[in-house]
């Protein structure tokens, strides 16, 4: 079945499973399903398809089909002993792309949801499947290495990995708290939303997020811009603590050969779609009705 184990609540979202080629369960909700333009809403690394809760449904009002889930190891979805690597997610991203029928959408990625479309990429070009790419804050190589000094402010090298891995090994719960205050700036967010957050980022495999990160933040990805050509938006975060600017900002200089580059910038921290949800729906939403 295409749709299977399909439910929804009044009018909230239709949520469904699908299993991909290992075995492992991918949970999503999908939203306006007759929209004319299918938007797709990758989350980062820790994160959920609620993440997107203040997104979702704005982008469908707009006239999209929207479907956002849960990565493996988060959220909902299972938590296989394997796929600790970004091209897993990539390929899990391809099955659900094939299962559920879409076609010529509009990939939104936040932060490692970048990376996951970078690698669709690289093992499998967009083809008829993805005709348009929003990236949010995420620079194309998190390491610092001899000529990139515009990685990750906080997980760069193997011993900034280390401290990071620790820190989600040995508190957990800490860690999903401060996480938050780091990635954005909680003034500009209801408590409630902030205390959701948490929750979503505690449905994780800590141990599974430790491993995905080491894959994550060396994997470089310059060279692979430069074989896009699908029209595609790059979200910087002015104020983000998570990268310099000028990092996220170089993913725009990257896509040589993008039919169509256009860069925006945010006064806002790396989770700028939750501290400007209005601005950013907006933007999205005409992004993916003009391609």
């Amino acid at each position: 079945r295409i749709f299977p184990a399909m439910t929804t609540s009044g009018h909230g979202p239709l949520t469904g499973q699908i299993v991909v080629s290992d075995g492992a369960t991918l949970v999503y909700d999908i939203l306006n399903p007759q929209g004319r333009t299918t938007v797709v809403l990758i989350h980062g690394w820790s994160g959920s398809r609620r993440y997107f809760r203040l997104n979702a449904r704005d982008i469908a009002a707009a006239g999209h089909r929207v479907i956002a889930y849960d990565q493996r190891f988060h959220g909902d979805s299972s938590r296989p002993g394997h796929g600790h690597s970004v091209a897993r997610l990539a390929a899990d991203l391809q099955t659900l792309l094939e299962k559920l029928e879409v076609r010529n959408a509009c990939c939104v990625g936040t932060s490692m949801g970048a990376a996951v479309i970078w690698a669709y990429q690289e093992l499998f070009g967009t083809g008829d499947r993805i005709a348009s790419i929003v990236t949010v804050d995420q620079a194309p190589l998190q390491n610092i290495v001899p000529g990139w000094r515009l990685g990750s402010t906080g997980c760069y090298d193997q011993y900034t990995l280390a401290l990071l891995q620790s820190a989600v090994r040995n508190d957990f719960t800490k860690f999903a708290h401060e996480n938050a205050a780091f990635c954005c700036d909680t003034n500009n967010i209801e408590p409630e939303i902030l205390e959701m957050l948490a929750d979503e980022t505690l449905k994780a495999d800590p141990e599974a997020l430790c491993k995905l990160m080491a894959d994550h933040t060396a994997r470089d990805w310059r060279d692979v811009l430069g074989t896009i050509t699908v029209p595609c938006l790059n979200v910087v975060g002015r104020v983000s603590k998570v990268f310099p600017w000028e990092g996220v900002a170089a993913v725009s200089d990257k896509l040589v050969s993008s039919s169509d580059v256009q860069t925006e910038y945010f006064d806002y921290n790396h989770w700028l779609y939750l501290e400007s949800p209005e601005q950013f729906n907006e933007l999205v939403a005409g992004f993916a009705r003009s391609r």
